[in-house]
């Protein structure tokens, strides 16, 4: 029983430490943590903004995946014609999505060219 403890704590501290993995346009990672906002703050800004939450459901060929943030979702599309696409396993891992809204309130979609997930 102390051994499988031990197992699944080295585990988790391997997990933990990996090194975030960028898809899309190249922006540090740094600078995405720096400029990111919540969900429910980036929606009122306008122009190209950082979005911070978990990845919710992903697309089968990870093409697009929902949004979590604590009290709101959104639908992002990534951009297909930049070879812009996630894994399809990633859903439950925390992500920065830098892009704009598009469209207005619940319907509003974002549009990513980069997406760090970490």
């Amino acid at each position: 029983m102390r051994l499988t403890l031990v197992f699944v704590g080295l585990l988790n501290m391997i997990s933990c430490g990996s090194s975030p993995v960028l898809y899309g346009e190249s922006v540090p990672f740094e600078t995405l943590k720096d400029t990111a906002v919540a969900l429910e703050d980036a929606r009122s800004l306008v122009g190209t903004v950082t979005v911070s939450g978990e990845v919710g459901r992903v697309c089968d060929a990870g093409c697009w995946f929902y949004l979590m943030g604590a009290a709101d979702m959104v639908y992002v599309k990534l951009d297909l014609a930049a070879g812009l696409v996630i894994p399809p396993d990633s859903d439950g891992r925390m992500v920065l999505a830098r892009g704009e809204f598009e469209g207005e309130g619940s319907s509003a979609e974002f549009r990513a060219s980069t997406v760090a997930l970490y």
